[in-house]
Parts: C-alpha cells; structure tokens; sequence
C-alpha cells in the first residue's frame, strides 16, 4: 500500500506538470485513473500477501519522519505551502532566487533539443566546456510521461555536486515512435561534440528507467556512426528488456509501484507490435541477450559504466542478466543493488527534502541526509 500511494502521488504529480498536455487527451487521464484503481486492487491483496512487510515498512517511514526533524535546526523547517513545480526556475525559494534564469538553459537546434542545467553555485556557475564531467541526461517515464526537467531539482543537487547536466527533451510516444527518440538522443550528442566543443571522454551518458533505455539505444546507435564513444555510462533501474517478462516481475508485484500492463501498453505505443501481436526483431526490445560482432557490450559500452538497481524493482532480473551479458563480453560494468526500495528510489529518496534544499540560504552546506538520491547519482564524476 505505501509504495501503491506513492505512485498515485507521483501520478498525479505528473498530470499537475503537464496538464496543458493531458487535458487534450482524454484518453490519458482515464489510463492514469485506471491505472489508480489497478494500484489500489494490488494494494489491498498485497496487504494480505505482504502484511507484515508492510508494516515494517510503515514502521521504517515514521522512524524515518522522527529522524528527519532533526534536519531542520536554526529555522530550516520547510514550507507549509508547497506546490508541485516542473521548472525551478520559477522558484522564489532562497537557494535560487537571485538566479532563476542561470538554473536551466534551453537549447533547440535541429533535432537536439534540451536543458543546460548548471554546474556549481548559481552565482558562479561552471560553463559546460569547462567541466571535467558532462552528463547527457534521459529522464524516465515509459517513453510516454515525463520531461527534461520533471526531476530539475534533483538534477541541480547532482550538477552541484559533479557535472554539468545536459537534460535532453526527447519526443514521447505516440506523438513520435522509434527510432525518433534515438535520432535525438545522436542529435544531442553530436551537439555536446560540435557545438558546445566537449571532449567525448568527459561525456558520461545516463538515464533512468526509460530513460536508461535511451541510453543503451543510443550507445547501440554509436556502432553505426564515426562518433567516439563517450567516456562512462550511468543507468538507473534501466528499462533494459521492453518484453516485461522476466521472472521479477511477478516476484515482486507487490513490493513495487510498476505496472507490467500499463509497461506493456507503454511499449505498444512506443513500438508498435505486428499484426500477429509480436513485437518487431529490433536489438533494442531486449538487451539482455547476447550480442555478436559491432554489437557485442565491449563494443557497446564505454571504458566503464555504473549501474544502479533496488531490491524490490521489478527489472532487477534483467538488469542482472544484462550485466551478466555485458561483462561475458568483456565490458567494465559496476553494479549497486539497494536493498528494501522500489524502483526509481534516488528521485522519491529526495522528494521529502527538496523543499529543504530549495530554502537553504546561498552558500548554506547541504545537511548530509539532504537530497540522498542525488548524492548518490553524483557518483558520475567517479565513473
């Protein structure tokens, strides 16, 4: 139930950011709401499957709650009146209220197109070229929901800590389907190249969920192309196997907030099936089998890639079988597994202190237990 009430949250979340959008599509809000019921049936049975679990859960939430009051000494208590905001640079709050305009930087040119998010203190903020780390971004969302700036906050804590962040806005099904969305994410690359004058080695290229899947199309696209290989690689709970079949997936049913019926509508939509109800024989439906020739992993990948999976997510299997895959081909591939969380656990990790971070005073030090998930994803200026 509580991972079942932070997706109706996230959900309705996403329908608040990009309502203009949905409100011309009927059709989405009755997914959404329907998706609200299905969560809703789940988490009634899971109650009764997974009831002591749950409640450990529970437990480990309000312990957490009586923890993180100790976060707010000298008057750092958080808003009472907060509202969902896709764009922080509309914020009022302390930390960016002087440079709302430096925060994200639109970019449009050709098929690439995106948001800088800047390097550093805002007041002083690091140009792109002279970063010694620059991550091209893919936000998550099943190629259906989402944006480049859905998850700004989080990404201003990780470009503080490690890189300059280039979010690209990639074209959502079913308003484009693949290879749309590859094409872009080479436009965008090629971008960070040629016209921002960026060194490949000091490109780290990083996605989440769907996002993660972006990523690996486009490492597979580079085979095809004279372009250098960027220098790393960053997934988290990568969207590695569009087939949604394996055996997590039902293992952990209740223990997480995704859906394999709206995942499979998803990729309906993102790649339409056959008239036999087949998926097409692309390479990137699955990327968990073995690969030969230009697209074995070691060719693939870059020099190093860090993965990052939860315990509980219902692509775990896939994420192990595909680094099973990749490092049989030689490829360096590191992998985190976070026990006891759902999928995507680094941005809701950081929903109950964005609010803090936001009202921190210019130059304040981020307490340590702010913003954990974006700490932890800024281990890209390692990789």
């Amino acid at each position: 139930m509580v991972y079942g009430c932070e997706y109706v949250l996230r959900s309705c979340e996403i329908l608040y950011m990009h309502y203009e959008d949905t409100k011309k599509y009927l059709r989405t809000v009755r997914d959404v709401a329907q998706l609200m019921s299905q969560i809703a049936i789940d988490a009634t049975h899971a109650a009764k499957v997974y009831g002591d679990s749950i409640l450990e859960k529970v437990d480990r939430i309000e312990q957490s709650l009586q923890e993180h009051s100790a976060l707010y000494p000298q008057g750092l208590e958080p808003s009472t009146e907060s509202h969902v905001q896709s764009d922080p640079s509309s914020s009022s709050t302390a930390q960016f209220m002087n440079w709302k305009d430096e925060l994200c930087i639109r970019v449009s040119e050709g098929l690439c197109s995106g948001y800088w998010i800047c390097q550093g203190p805002p007041e002083k903020p690091l140009r792109p070229k002279d970063s010694d780390v620059v991550l091209l971004w893919f936000h998550g969302g099943a190629y259906y929901l989402g944006g480049p700036l859905g998850e700004a906050v989080a990404l201003l804590r990780t470009a503080e800590c490690a890189a300059s962040i280039f979010s690209v806005d990639y074209t959502l099904a079913p308003f484009a389907t693949y290879p749309r969305q590859q094409e872009e994410a080479v436009a965008a690359y090629r971008h960070l190249l040629f016209n921002e004058g960026i060194e490949a080695s000091r490109i780290v290229v990083g996605g989440e969920s769907a996002g993660g899947h972006l990523a690996l199309s486009f490492l597979l696209a580079l085979t095809e192309t004279t372009l250098p290989k960027p220098g790393g690689s960053l997934l988290l709970c990568p969207w590695s196997n569009l087939t949604n079949e394996s055996p997590s997936f039902k293992r952990d049913r209740y223990k997480d907030a995704l859906n394999k019926h709206l995942l499979d509508r998803d990729v309906n939509t993102f790649i339409p099936r056959d008239l036999s109800g087949h998926l097409p024989p692309l390479a990137i439906v699955n990327f968990t089998r073995p690969f030969t020739g230009r697209q074995a992993w070691k060719q693939v990948l870059p020099a190093h890639s860090w993965i990052s999976i939860s315990g509980h997510d219902i692509f775990l299997d896939d994420t192990h079988n595909l680094v099973h895959q990749a490092r049989l081909d030689g490829a360096l591939v590191d992998l985190e597994i976070t026990d006891g969380e759902p999928h995507g656990w680094q941005f809701a990790a950081n929903k109950a202190s964005e609010m803090i971070y936001s009202n921190l005073p210019p130059n304040k030090e981020v307490p340590e237990r702010v913003m954990p998930g974006s700490t932890n994803v800024a281990k890209v200026g390692e990789i």
